[in-house]
């Protein structure tokens, strides 16, 4: 068997590295992603949060004027 079967077939050592650090790879890219999304969605409550606020001293100040 040639060495390009062996790669074909899966028992090649380097295409099994290779396959293991392109599944590392898509992993890391994946929990890149997920904090980026959970970081997205906490900057989006603090925004709504100071919008909250910003509406309810608004609300007060007119009710003053």
């Amino acid at each position: 068997m040639t060495e390009t079967e062996e790669g074909r077939r899966g028992t090649n050592p380097s295409s099994q590295t290779d396959a293991w650090a392109s599944s590392s790879l898509l992993f890391r890219d994946n929990l890149y992603l997920n904090v980026l999304l959970y970081q997205i969605a906490r900057c989006e409550a603090k925004m709504d949060r100071l919008v909250d606020i910003l509406d309810a001293r608004l609300a007060r100040w007119e009710g003053e004027v």
